[in-house]
Formats: structure tokens, sequence, C-alpha cells
């Protein structure tokens, strides 16, 4: 039986509204410093720490300071970045699941003779690839 005048499926790409309410409720909720450092900004988004053959995407909140990037899964700190330690900083488009791509942040560590690259997937990448570099560039 089909109903006159219902509207369809929700479509988050064409009406944010709950979007917007969600960010707002997720910023009410944001820690106002990690460790006496203040929170410049957080957001929900993806991590995955993984090597080219097996990625490890996790869910969580990532969180930016003047000196840090730290993403957390519940209470549990997965990732700390330090902005110094940033050799390279790319927005660029890679699997998400095989077949399906997203942008996503990509950082290169560099500490001592190691390497490391992490990628967190989330919409406004290239905002936040401007304010890390800006603050790197501040740090110096």
């Amino acid at each position: 039986m089909e109903r006159k005048g219902a509207q369809g499926r929700f479509n988050l790409a064409k009406d944010n509204k709950i979007q917007s309410a969600l960010d707002g409720v997720r910023r009410l909720n944001m820690p106002k410093s990690i460790d006496g450092e203040p929170v410049i900004d957080g957001r929900q988004a993806a991590f995955d720490g993984g090597s080219v053959f097996r990625s490890s995407w996790k869910m969580g909140q990532l969180y930016l300071t003047k000196s840090r990037l730290l993403f957390y899964q519940g209470q549990n700190q997965i990732r700390d970045v330090q902005l110094s330690a940033i050799k390279d900083i790319n927005v660029l488009e890679r699997d998400w699941v095989p077949g399906r791509k997203t942008v996503q942040l990509c950082l290169i560590e560099q500490r001592g003779e190691r390497t490391r690259k992490s990628f967190f997937s989330f919409d406004d990448a290239d905002l936040w690839r401007d304010r890390i570099e800006n603050l790197i560039v501040k740090g110096r």
C-alpha cells in the first residue's frame, strides 16, 4: 500500500539538519583540554594505521591541539601524532574498502629512522590539512 504524500527515505546529503545537530552535541561533549593542552578542534573520524597489505580501520574521535593530533576510540587513545614529527601531509583518495574510495588525510611522520603513515577519513580533510600545516609553521 502506498501512502500519498510520503517523504521517502532521509538523505543526509540533501538534508543536513540532523548532521548539524549531531555535530553540535559532539562539540558540547568535546574535551576542553587533553593532558593540559587546549583542544582546538575535534570530530568523528576513521583511522587506519595498517600497512599496504592490511588495513585496520577504527571509528573514533580525532582531536587537534597546538602540538598534537590525537585519535581516541572510546576512552582509549589509539594514536598520538606529534605535529613536529610530521614530514608530509596530503589529502588523497584511497580505498576505504575494496572498490570504494574516500577522501583521506595522510600524515607521514619521521621519528629517528622510522617513517610511519597514518590515514584519517572524514568530510573536511582539506580544512584540517590547512590547520595542521599552519600549526606546524607556527611551531618552527
